[in-house]
């Protein structure tokens, strides 16, 4: 009967000082049934999206966290919103990791932690955590998925190698390579390496710059 007053009392917007008393609310609520899981996922939305408190949401979903350790939204949704109101990726990612731990949870969720650690710029650790999603992927979606992240994540990885080899050879010769295979010439590297489908990288010798032929723009920089 709380829980249905409450959803009541905060769907009223003409009141001026409705959130004073939110989190107590939600509180009692989660205690007086702690295993009642709506409380905890409606109680968040309110303090999150209306109140704009997304740390007081935070602090509920890891109440019920707490007093049902065998669900798994719970820490994904505190991932989502350390990830779009926090950008927070750091944090974003241990949650995401936490719930794609519960056997319960669904694939996606190991999607989200994976990207996370992509959006920090841990490009290793993030290619291997895609690279495994990729050999256990079960559906083309999750397949597909997985190639796009280590098609844009080896693309970034080349790049920085290869712009510090166009870097040392402009410090060596004053101009930038005509092509990239200067850079073996020059002994500056072995090989140039290809992107994830064994394509060329596309290398602007005015600029001394390279990119791929197709870029996911996950990252404003790229």
């Amino acid at each position: 009967m709380l829980f249905i007053w409450s959803i009541q009392f905060y769907s009223s917007y003409n009141l001026t000082n409705s959130y004073d008393y939110l989190e107590h609310v939600f509180n009692t609520i989660t205690d007086i049934n702690p295993r009642y899981k709506e409380p905890y996922i409606v109680g968040s939305w309110i303090m999150a999206l209306e109140a704009g408190d997304v740390g007081m949401s935070m602090r509920l979903l890891q109440k019920g966290a707490k007093n049902m350790k065998d669900e798994w939204i719970f820490d994904y949704e505190c991932g989502y919103y350390a990830y779009k109101y926090l950008k927070d990726y750091g944090m974003a990612e241990k949650f995401f990791e936490k719930a794609a731990a519960n056997p319960s949870a669904p694939p996606l969720i190991r999607r989200k932690q994976a990207h996370m650690v992509y959006m920090k710029d841990d490009l290793k650790y993030a290619y291997e955590l895609w690279l495994d999603i990729y050999k256990k992927a079960k559906d083309t979606l999750e397949r597909r998925a997985a190639h796009n992240h280590l098609h844009q994540i080896k693309f970034e990885m080349d790049k920085k190698w290869l712009e510090q080899k166009i870097h040392f050879f402009k410090l060596t010769y004053n101009r930038y390579p005509h092509d990239l295979d200067q850079l073996v010439r020059a002994g500056l590297a072995a090989k140039i390496p290809k992107d994830l489908s064994g394509k060329d990288y596309v290398y602007t010798p005015q600029t001394g710059k390279v990119t791929a032929k197709k870029v996911f723009r996950w990252k404003r920089s790229f």
